[in-house]
């Protein structure tokens, strides 16, 4: 099965308060002002995403302006696919909702301009795991003690392990040896050849769920157009 057969299966979440509405659409528009003006925490920003944590539930929202067709737009594809499997695979984010809206002040002659908002599980970032958290998670993917790990080493050898680099490059590298982890990495993998785009494994793209087992690595945003 091709991966566009199967995105519309789950269909686009709706909106109908429209405070929430207009909220969504300031910090479409404007970015870090629109946020500040409503109150949402940041956690993450790129170039045409911000993600604020939710301030009625637990999770997280993400922003994301886009003009891409659904079945062109991998992480669309990305996103709607860990809706899919995301009770099957611990990497791939939780999705609550995804709604997708158009930008009344912003066209071309071909379509206007559009933006989603995806909700997510609660999830924390990068940057705040502890050093026996990060140790945790390397130890659980590469099956590697190491008792000195940091967020930063941790991103750099999942970067190195997903980009395919050699010894020459990353002498340092440890394969991955998480089946589940290696799922999600086939599946970008395959996002990558059917829509043209390129790996984006950073810190900004990986977040933390954290479980009573310990802490669980969440890949929320892996592919770039």
């Amino acid at each position: 099965m091709r991966l566009y057969e199967f995105l519309f299966e789950s269909p686009l979440s709706t909106v109908d308060d429209p405070t929430e509405k207009e909220q969504y659409y300031d910090i479409h528009r404007h970015r870090e002002s629109g946020r500040e003006r409503h109150g949402y925490e940041q956690l993450g920003r790129g170039v045409e995403a911000v993600v604020v944590k939710d301030k009625i539930g637990p999770g997280v929202i993400k922003v994301l302006g886009n003009d891409l067709e659904i079945r062109k737009d991998p992480y669309m594809q990305y996103i709607l696919m860990s809706r899919r499997y995301a009770n099957e695979n611990p990497y791939l984010p939780r999705v609550e909702s995804i709604q997708k809206f158009a930008d009344p002040n912003t066209s071309s002659m071909w379509k206007p301009r559009s933006y989603y908002v995806i909700k997510l599980e609660k999830l924390a970032p990068l940057q705040s795991l502890s050093s026996e958290e990060a140790a945790f998670i390397f130890n659980t993917i590469f099956g590697t003690n190491l008792e000195l790990t940091t967020d930063t080493n941790l991103i750099t050898m999942l970067y190195w392990a997903f980009e395919g680099a050699g010894p020459l490059m990353a002498p340092e590298l440890k394969p991955i040896v998480d089946r589940r982890l290696l799922a999600v990495k086939h599946l970008i993998e395959k996002i990558v050849s059917t829509t043209n785009a390129s790996m984006d494994m950073h810190k900004g793209n990986v977040m933390i769920r954290r479980t009573p087992y310990g802490a669980q690595l969440v890949v929320t945003d892996p592919v770039i157009y």
